[in-house]
């Protein structure tokens, strides 16, 4: 699908469209984009018109992919994202690829750690730890479920008297 490009604005020629085209261009609600927009304000930075309309740049739309790609795509938060932007710029999101050494560029808590553990977190040569492991789990999982068992009998108990 081809989206007409605004050719004239404030006097200087640009590649500029407004935010209901780049929505439909990247699958995104504006809202998102005029979040971002607060967000990362030094990567997605649309002109105003005139009348007050958004006219995102080139620049602008491939920012606003970068932070799609790392957010919806990888998995980070906002703040890893802007991190991982900060350390890599959007060229190092959009036109590269994320960097072979990061497989994954964010930690389950969706935070962006730019080094690789040194230890795997999971290692299945293990499986005798995690059967232990997962064993004291289970045990300690039904040891608090009885505890709160108890608990409400008495509490049940206490209500009726």
């Amino acid at each position: 699908m081809s989206i007409p490009a605004a050719t004239e604005f404030d006097g200087e020629t640009l590649n500029s469209r407004p935010i209901g085209d780049v929505a439909i261009e990247l699958g995104l609600d504006t809202q998102v984009l005029r979040y971002w927009e607060g967000k990362f304000n030094n990567i997605v930075a649309p002109l105003k018109s005139d009348d007050g309309r958004r006219m995102f740049r080139p620049q602008d739309v491939e920012g606003a992919r970068a932070i799609q790609i790392l957010v919806h795509d990888r998995g980070m938060t906002l703040k890893a994202a802007a991190a991982y932007l900060a350390e890599h710029g959007v060229s190092g999101v959009t036109n590269r690829g994320m960097p072979d050494d990061i497989k994954q560029p964010c930690d389950i808590s969706g935070r962006y750690r730019s080094e690789k553990p040194a230890v795997p977190v999971f290692s299945p040569a293990q499986p005798a730890v995690l059967a232990q492991e997962n064993q004291e789990s289970t045990e300690r999982l039904e040891s608090i479920l009885s505890d709160l068992v108890r608990l409400k009998a008495r509490l049940d108990a206490l209500r009726l008297d």
